[in-house]
């Protein structure tokens, strides 16, 4: 599925070296991006899980946004690092850096392919999480309690969480998001 969608190269790389680095895992069974969606965001080894929501990413590219009356495209970089920023140690983290003081941001711990910790960002409080998807669980929750919108950078892949693994209706059409979804539900209901 991934090898289809992936038209980025920066993520046809990163979905080539994550396909090497699950050789290297022992997870009894290698974990395959249907893994992931069938059990609606199973427990997988972390940095799987942040790896696949990346590539995700790359496949639900950013949608456009108008900022001060002119149409602003994102990148996928763009995407990925407002969605969840990679740092070396939590000392890394400036508390100053967050644009948007009602906004949860999300920051992996580590290096790569071995994040040891993932912390939240909120109204200049840390929370810690030990793994990835409590973290965005967390995120979630306090951007559903608030009422927050999705940061625009990263809006679809907010979007699909909250449809396809949270099962929370959309509130606004979003053909991307909605077709991938079908196609994903389609592609579990042929090998189930």
């Amino acid at each position: 599925m991934f090898e289809e969608r992936l038209k980025d190269p920066v993520a046809k790389a990163l979905f080539q070296e994550l396909t090497a680095q699950q050789e290297n895992i022992s997870i009894g069974k290698k974990a395959t991006f249907l893994d992931l969606l069938n059990s609606k965001l199973i427990i997988v080894p972390d940095n799987l899980n942040f790896y696949y929501l990346k590539l995700l990413q790359a496949i639900l590219s950013p949608s456009m946004s108008v900022e001060q009356k002119k149409y602003v495209k994102y990148s996928i970089a763009d995407s990925q690092k407002s969605f969840t920023q990679e740092v070396y140690q939590a000392s890394d983290i400036d508390l100053q850096s967050q644009t948007q003081p009602q906004q949860p941001i999300l920051f992996a711990i580590g290096q790569k392919f071995m994040f040891q910790q993932f912390v939240v960002l909120l109204g200049g409080s840390k929370f810690l999480f030990n793994t990835y998807l409590e973290a965005i669980e967390f995120c979630f929750q306090v951007i559903s309690i608030f009422k927050f919108k999705y940061i625009k950078k990263c809006e679809n892949i907010w979007l699909f969480l909250q449809n396809f693994c949270f099962e929370a209706a959309l509130k606004s059409k979003n053909s991307k998001v909605e077709t991938f979804i079908s196609d994903v539900n389609n592609l579990i209901e042929t090998i189930s």
